[in-house]
């Protein structure tokens, strides 16, 4: 079953890789094949067709000549157990550490060395470092050969690479070093930093202090309480409907009539009407900026003269009779149904209208 394996970048700069690239490209995506293939200790089944069906199913390549070159180069080393033929990646237990490690296959003591699990096994041949014949060290002198996990069991993460001979060991971010060196810094200043960081200006250099001077945060003004001054603005107002959004509306309206003074100025001297229902609730008469206007309130349009029909007016009842019956309700039809009783009606719009007036 294939397995996650990590990949650092200095895998691409490494010589023994460089030159697998130029002499068989294909063996490139084979070799991180072979990690996924691995066991959680480096060891592979060495199955020629069934290597190429599961990692180049596609290529057109042979696969016996691919992991030729793969061992050729030292990246992969073979070895048998009984009838079965096995695969080693070198250096796998030094770069890869899962969490949980699962050992699939057998691996003889002489090739612990070689994949870097550690073990008393013979000392490599050939290119015994990463890819370079000198030896690799870091800034205390350490020898470059294979060195085994501190931790097995570990799940921090251990940069994929082979080493060029000139370069440093890797360095894992947050792992054991970097924790010892931050308990050494805190025991050397206590919970101080040295006297020559000014924290509180890299702080704020950063972005990340509150350039505020200490001291009590302001309170912040509750939903339900109504801002300064609307008392005094809601009681003068004629219209006592909808107070909670002529609340919210009223701060809007103190900017922008310039304070408080100029906006009561301007409600006093507004002209409401004299009809309750023409009177703009509080909160249209804010945000429509009234107290700007002259206080001219609209006035509606008289309802227009209802036209009747004259021949029902002003006329003998036996005319009047005579006429088409009107539609009930109608003006036209109560001077008819006078007429009947003998009455004459007067024109609606003539003085002593709705008198009925006898024969």
């Amino acid at each position: 079953m294939a397995r996650i394996r990590s990949i650092h970048p200095g895998l691409f700069t490494d010589e023994a890789f460089m030159q697998l690239t130029v002499e068989a490209p294909l063996a490139v995506p084979l070799l991180i094949g072979l990690w996924t293939e691995a066991d959680d200790r480096g060891v592979f089944l060495l199955r020629a067709l069934t290597i190429k069906a599961r990692i180049l199913p596609a290529a057109q390549a042979d696969i016996g000549e691919l992991l030729g070159a793969l061992e050729r180069l030292n990246f992969i080393r073979r070895f048998r157990v009984g009838e079965r033929e096995f695969g080693a990646v070198r250096n796998f237990c030094k770069f890869q550490r899962p969490k949980k490690p699962k050992y699939l296959y057998p691996l003889p003591h002489d090739l612990h060395l070689y994949v870097g699990s550690g073990g008393t096994g013979s000392e490599l041949s050939g290119n015994d470092d990463l890819t370079s014949s000198e030896p690799e060290s870091d800034e205390r002198g350490a020898s470059s050969e294979p060195v085994p996990p501190s931790d097995p069991q570990s799940s921090e993460p251990v940069g994929n690479r082979f080493g060029t001979g000139g370069e440093k060991s890797p360095q894992i971010g947050g792992g054991r070093r970097e924790k010892e060196e931050e308990k050494k810094i805190s025991s050397d200043f206590g919970s101080k930093a040295p006297a020559e960081l000014e924290l509180p200006d890299l702080a704020l250099a950063a972005g990340q202090a509150d350039p505020d001077p200490p001291g009590p945060k302001p309170r912040r003004r509750s939903t339900d309480e109504e801002p300064d001054g609307f008392a005094e603005f809601y009681a003068a107002y004629p219209r006592k409907d909808a107070r909670q959004a002529a609340a919210k509306a009223f701060p809007v309206a103190i900017r922008a009539a310039g304070g408080l003074n100029p906006l009561m100025e301007g409600l006093r001297r507004y002209r409401f009407s004299d009809e309750p229902k023409f009177v703009p609730m509080a909160a249209t008469w804010l945000n429509g900026r009234r107290w700007q206007d002259q206080g001219v309130p609209a006035v509606p349009d008289p309802a227009p003269t209802r036209r009747y029909d004259p021949r029902y007016f002003d006329r003998p009842p036996a005319e009047v009779r005579s006429l088409p019956k009107p539609r009930p309700g109608s003006a036209e039809f109560d001077a008819w149904d006078r007429a009947i009783d003998g009455f004459i009606t007067p024109a609606p719009d003539k003085p002593g209208s709705g008198v009925r007036t006898p024969l």
